[in-house]
């Protein structure tokens, strides 16, 4: 007994500094010195290790241990699942998820063994912690972007939840869902599912829950650039938060709202926001909020060009969430360390940095998440029908059996044995029928696969028949314009630029545009565009350049809103009208401006810009109509349309970005040269800048000489 006291003293004394402010702390200290090794100590310390993860996770983490081994020592395997599982929750909150899972997988097998436990209360106790231990293990493969395994627990979690009942576990995975919703940017299901959780929230009055949903349901407004809607959720999560003392809550909240000031060039509000949250996450021994607001601070130096700073925060950040597998972070923070060396004028490190963006960016966006999600829904919704079935059979069964019980067995004792061989024959002859439309079933699958897969290569061909369908012939514009060229290198095999040509009496249009992507989906959306720009001019019968664009965004935006999500796809564009009879020229641009080398034949010395209207022809924040340039006709002049994936091609002796400048001065240098000699020259330089490295974007040129 003095062996245990002295123990326990020592224990206690390593936390005295942390729970000296807390009275339940200091009163369960004072009750474990005399408490014997049985599971009143296990629940006593289980509620001392949950006093101090409010303000001390290391410190939880040893008395949770402490916890752990006293249940192993009696022997109590529902005080040893609780414990696993809160060890599971602090290495969590730590960002510790590899050992966080290994105590969450531990507490699992526990639980499974007591859902078998023919005592009813034991056997409540293992589902309703299936459900809880399930939800968590899905919160980790959320921050790790595993969605597929995530959606995989939630919905364990959920079943089990309505099988007890228990409305608080259902609508904390419900939410949980809603983030995945959300990270795969589908903004409308992602509320779907964070207003179910909420209408739950609201009518149990749980605070936490409250508050987690609107702030979730803020950052999809946000999401979507609906900026008051977004603040006025952050804020009433945070109203909540703090008067409830929901630290993790306002961390978050500080957080995200100094993005948002961010965002705004608010810098000096947003930083003492970031510095709010990181305060509170440090406090709290938080290493996933810690991750966020390092990143957001250095991105906040970023913006103010104070790159000592931000190059000290972007580092540390990036650390921890590779510690964490955190890839929907890294890939921000991976982002903005290729601008700042870039800013830096280090191109090696931002081109390094930028290829690992775009690899962890592909690797979330992967369509087959998405396809994941569907299927994941549609089982759910199964699996509840299925299981209602077996109730209903389950019923159905225990009352045959209960008439069967009886019934006077001696009556069929003679014809026993007879029945039972005729039943085991009758089952084997099922079993048979029953392996054979399996067999049959699974030869049918193997052949829809490989149905599909043929069908998805013929689809990519196809793909790329149509882009080269919507490319005018070089005949069509030689015919027009003969001194020309036009420089056309994808990306992939099927491209989101492409160029565009078409002729209305005297005047003849030519156009090279950016859709938004690359590979099949911007070739996609090229479709679209190019197939706008021909109702405009031949539907429509506009001439006007400024006007037709203005048509071909109307289009364009009315093509996609039939869509029952959001969808933000258009085009970058310089659009050139040539009327060689009347000598005029007309031009206007979304985004990609015209340049262009005064006659006779391009020996002005000078390269003329005209800037573009700063608008994409599709959905925007805020639209105007387009500009029409009207430009001196000169003969000789020499025109350039072109979209960005020349100047911004990664090459060189150390890896930058080709940039503008030098993409002009290469133009204006060969501009005397005649037009295929020009292309020549071009397509070599950036064949030579690119050398070995991979290009990053479709490049489309295209000069003109009148």
């Amino acid at each position: 007994m003095k062996l245990r006291i002295i123990i326990s003293v020592l224990i206690f004394s390593a936390f005295q500094n942390s729970i000296a402010q807390n009275p339940k702390a200091d009163s369960l200290r004072a009750l474990l010195i005399k408490q014997k090794e049985d599971t009143v100590r296990v629940n006593m310390l289980n509620s001392l290790s949950l006093e101090l993860y409010k303000s001390d996770l290391d410190s939880a983490i040893i008395i949770g241990t402490q916890a752990l081994t006293v249940s192993k020592k009696i022997h109590w395997k529902k005080g040893e699942g609780y414990v696993r599982h809160l060890l599971g929750v602090f290495n969590y909150m730590k960002g510790n998820y590899a050992i966080s899972l290994e105590w969450y997988t531990a507490a699992l097998a526990i639980w499974k063994e007591l859902k078998n436990s023919p005592d009813k209360s034991l056997s409540r106790y293992g589902k309703i912690y299936t459900a809880k231990t399930s939800l968590n293990i899905g919160n980790i493969y959320v921050d790790q972007s595993d969605y597929t395994k995530a959606l995989d627990y939630f919905f364990t979690a959920i079943h089990m939840a309505e099988e007890l009942g228990d409305k608080k576990t259902r609508a904390i995975s419900l939410g949980n869902i809603g983030n995945i919703y959300r990270a795969q940017e589908q903004a409308d299901k992602a509320l779907e599912y964070y207003n179910k959780s909420l209408t739950t929230a609201i009518e149990m009055d749980d605070k936490l829950m409250m508050a987690n949903q609107l702030s979730n349901m803020g950052g999809v407004y946000r999401m979507k650039k609906e900026t008051s809607k977004a603040r006025e959720h952050y804020k009433r999560a945070l109203n909540i938060a703090e008067s409830n003392g929901l630290q993790l809550v306002m961390a978050g909240c500080y957080g995200t709202i100094g993005l948002m000031d961010l965002e705004r060039e608010q810098y000096d509000s947003a930083l003492v926001n970031f510095r709010k949250a990181l305060n509170v996450a440090e406090g709290l021994g938080d290493n996933r909020q810690v991750q966020f607001c390092l990143a957001n601070i250095g991105q906040l130096y970023l913006k103010t060009k104070k790159y000592k700073e931000s190059e000290k925060y972007l580092l540390e950040a990036m650390k921890m969430a590779r510690q964490q597998d955190a890839k929907f972070q890294l890939q921000s923070i991976e982002h903005a360390l290729s601008d700042l060396y870039e800013a830096k004028g280090e191109p090696a490190q931002a081109f390094g940095h930028y290829k690992e963006y775009i690899a962890i960016r592909d690797s979330i966006r992967n369509e087959e998440n998405k396809k994941e999600l569907f299927r994941s829904e549609v089982n759910y919704e199964y699996e509840k029908k299925k299981m209602a079935a077996a109730a209903e059979q389950e019923k159905k069964d225990a009352l045959t059996a209960e008439e069967k019980q009886q019934q006077r067995m001696i009556l069929y004792f003679v014809i026993g044995g007879l029945v039972i061989i005729v039943i085991f024959s009758f089952f084997l002859y099922k079993r048979f029928k029953v392996t054979q439309k399996q067999k049959a079933l699974i030869e049918e699958q193997k052949h829809l696969v490989e149905e599909q897969q043929r069908e998805m290569i013929d689809s990519i061909t196809y793909a790329k028949r149509l882009q080269d369908a919507i490319l005018p012939p070089r005949e069509f514009i030689d015919s027009h314009l003969p001194q020309n060229f036009v420089l056309y290198k994808p990306k992939d095999i099927v491209a989101g630029d492409f160029y565009w040509a078409e002729s209305i009496g005297d005047l003849f249009f030519i156009a090279a545009a950016d859709s938004t992507g690359h590979g099949v989906p911007g070739a996609m959306v090229s479709v679209v565009c190019s197939n706008a720009l021909n109702r405009t001019v031949k539907e429509f019968g506009l001439t006007d350049t400024g006007k037709i664009l203005d048509k071909t965004r109307e289009l364009v935006l009315q093509t996609f809103e039939k869509s029952t999500s959001e969808v933000k796809d258009g085009m970058d564009i310089s659009l050139l009208c040539v009327n060689a009879k009347s000598k005029k020229v007309y031009w206007s641009g979304a985004n990609n401006p015209l340049w262009y080398v005064p006659g006779p034949l391009g020996t002005s010395g000078s390269l003329t810009e005209i800037k573009a209207d700063k608008q994409p022809i599709g959905k925007a924040d805020s639209t105007k109509p387009y500009t029409t340039q009207h430009i001196e006709y000169k003969e000789g002049s020499v025109f350039y349309l072109f979209t960005d994936g020349f100047a911004d091609q990664f090459g060189g002796p150390v890896g930058k970005k080709f940039k503008y400048k030098p993409f002009a001065e290469l133009l204006l240098k060969n501009s005397h040269l005649a037009m295929q000699e020009q292309a020549g020259i071009i397509e070599k330089a950036f064949t030579d800048w690119k050398g070995s490295l991979e290009q990053v974007d479709d490049v489309c040129v295209i000069g003109i000489r009148l």
